[in-house]
Order: structure tokens, then C-alpha cells, then sequence
């Protein structure tokens, strides 16, 4: 019983620690059936372990934006993308990301500084 608890942590925190992992690779990581580990998932809050792990800061975020916006442009002016090429892209970092909604703040931002601070990161 004790190897099993210890088992559940072990996978808990493999998946917590791993944003990119899915429920899937943590069973076939740990050499547990599919079923038990979606079912730990559920039962355990898994999901929720990640989220409160998640490092999400407005500099992450505004680190984040510059390399879309960068990967974009590149796209973009590469005469041998198309566009379907560019949708496949979107589609791809959507699957792999969890988009939430930001914090809300009674901070306001200028544009104008946040677009200066994306320029400082690119030529960075």
C-alpha cells in the first residue's frame, strides 16, 4: 500500500514538474495503465498542481509574446511559407500551451512602454 501511495506522489510530481508532459507519457513513464493514471489525475487535483506551479509573471509573458511575435514575422517574410503553413504553427503552439486569461490588476499598462520593452527583447 505504501509503494502505491509513494507511486501516486512519483507520478503527481512528474506531471506537476513537467508542463509539456501528458497523462499518457506519465503512465507509460511510471509503467501504469492509462486508466489508473487518468483516474489518479482526476481524484488527486493533478491539473490544478500544475497551475499553481506555472511561473506566469508579465515579463514571462511579454518574453513569450516577442518569440510568437518573432517566429511570426519570420513566417511571414519567408517566401516559402504559406499560409496554411502559419495556421498549422498557431494550431501547434495552441495544443501545447494553457491559455488562460490574465490576473486581473487594477495596474494599467502604457502601450507605448510595452511595445518598447518587446523591442529590448529582440534585439537582446
Amino acid at each position: 500500500m505504501a509503494e502505491s501511495v509513494e507511486l501516486k506522489d512519483r507520478a503527481k510530481e512528474y506531471y506537476a514538474s513537467n508542463p509539456n508532459v501528458t497523462i499518457e507519457e506519465t503512465a507509460e513513464e511510471f509503467g501504469i495503465s492509462f486508466e489508473t493514471a487518468r483516474d489518479w489525475a482526476q481524484t488527486y487535483s493533478w491539473v490544478a498542481e500544475r497551475r499553481k506551479r506555472r511561473d506566469v509573471t508579465d515579463d514571462n509573458i511579454l518574453s513569450q509574446a516577442a518569440g510568437i511575435r518573432k517566429v511570426l514575422y519570420d513566417m511571414i517574410t519567408d517566401e516559402d511559407q504559406t499560409a496554411g503553413n502559419i495556421v498549422e504553427l498557431v494550431k501547434a503552439w495552441k495544443s501545447t500551451i494553457t491559455i488562460q486569461a490574465p490576473v486581473e490588476k487594477e495596474e494599467e499598462y502604457d502601450p507605448s512602454d510595452l511595445l518598447s520593452m518587446l523591442n529590448e527583447t529582440d534585439q537582446s
